[in-house]
């Protein structure tokens, strides 16, 4: 992670690159060192890349995607997130929107979960074997 000032900025493994049409730059930039953010935001940029006809803004189904996305990271790495109660209620406000429970909402979207996984996962191991050589 590189400073500028009070924000912090990751780079993106070139796999999860996020593409020029969709944002100003390729670098994620968060103001928050909560490793669920950095997760949430990398779910997007993930998110995009799985399906090119997500819409700009905030939409219900992929903001579900993206906090679900982090709190599974979250574990995977061994991490808590600092506050699940927070994920819940951050999921269950955009379920509202479409009219859903909190698990009916994540159950809508769990497929577009796995793809987003599966792609962040991919691009660890590539670099992680990018290492190794």
């Amino acid at each position: 992670m590189i400073a500028q000032g009070r924000r912090k900025t990751s780079r993106v493994p070139r796999s999860l690159r996020i593409q020029p049409s969709s944002m100003d730059n390729e670098n994620i930039i968060l103001c928050s060192p909560n490793e669920a953010v950095f997760f949430h935001e990398l779910a997007h940029a993930a998110h995009r890349r799985t399906n090119m006809k997500l819409t700009g803004g905030q939409h219900w189904d992929q903001e579900v995607v993206a906090e679900l996305t982090a709190a599974v990271l979250c574990r995977a790495i061994g991490k808590e997130p600092e506050n699940l109660g927070a994920s819940y209620r951050y999921i269950a406000n955009y379920a509202k929107e479409a009219d859903r429970s909190p698990l009916g909402a994540c159950i809508a979207v769990v497929k577009e979960v796995e793809q987003v996984l599966n792609l962040i996962t991919l691009a660890c191991y590539e670099i992680e074997r990018a290492k190794a050589a």
